[in-house]
């Protein structure tokens, strides 16, 4: 049966928009992909395990990744409720973490799936930046759970190019909210590759920082919002 929480790092969406499973099912339904996974598996069944993970304190296991797949189990084995393939979707594929398996460690399958290792289920620019940001700044006085280099190390890139992406989720997270609309999430998604070519520009870092010390130059031409 499906004793699981999906609550975990969700890339597409942000944690304060959720405060129950069902909050997250209703934002997974509306993310990237979901529609076509969702037909497959109900055609095919579900062709890849998820992973979860549970301490002696938690009651529930945990996904930490697959809360896509989770979620469209739940939806297609309530709406099989009394058909005779509802056990097919009752069910879940899944590999199971020790307890004591460290945050670093997850971070790191997490980037072995989707950014470095074989047969990548690619998350895209704009989700390989807010992963980078999550993992590599500090939060709430707290420090940072892991370092640029570190990271790099892991994700088989340059510091260069981590601290690069993770430079451009700031900034795209300082345009939404300089729009301020219910739709500015999705406008920097799909901008996210205009707003790293500003990051580039030379002089840039130091705004970005709160240090003007350096003019901005641009070779570069942008449209406007």
């Amino acid at each position: 049966m499906l004793w699981i929480r999906i609550q975990g790092w969700i890339p597409y969406i942000s944690t304060s928009e959720i405060h129950s499973d069902e909050d997250l099912e209703t934002k997974l339904k509306d993310t990237p992909g979901y529609a076509g996974l969702k037909r497959s598996i109900a055609d095919i069944g579900q062709q890849e395990h998820v992973y979860v993970w549970k301490t002696d304190e938690m009651n529930k296991y945990r996904v930490i990744e697959g809360a896509s797949r989770a979620t469209i189990l739940r939806e297609l084995a309530r709406r099989k409720e009394g058909q005779p393939d509802e056990s097919k979707f009752r069910t879940i594929k899944a590999k199971i973490l020790p307890p004591h398996f460290p945050p670093e460690h997850i971070v790191i399958l997490l980037a072995k799936i989707h950014v470095r290792g074989a047969g990548v289920r690619s998350w895209g620019r704009y989700v390989e930046a807010k992963f980078i940001y999550d993992h590599t700044e500090p939060r709430d006085g707290a420090k940072a759970l892991m370092s640029v280099a570190s990271l790099a190390q892991w994700l088989g890139k340059s510091v260069s190019w981590v601290s690069r992406l993770r430079d451009a989720y700031k900034f795209a997270r300082e345009f939404v909210e300089y729009l301020d609309s219910p739709d500015a999430e999705n406008k920097a998604f799909h901008e996210f590759s205009t707003l790293e070519e500003i990051v580039k520009c030379s002089g840039f870092g130091p705004r970005l920082k709160g240090n003007p010390t350096k003019p901005l130059r641009c070779a570069a031409k942008f449209s406007t919002w």
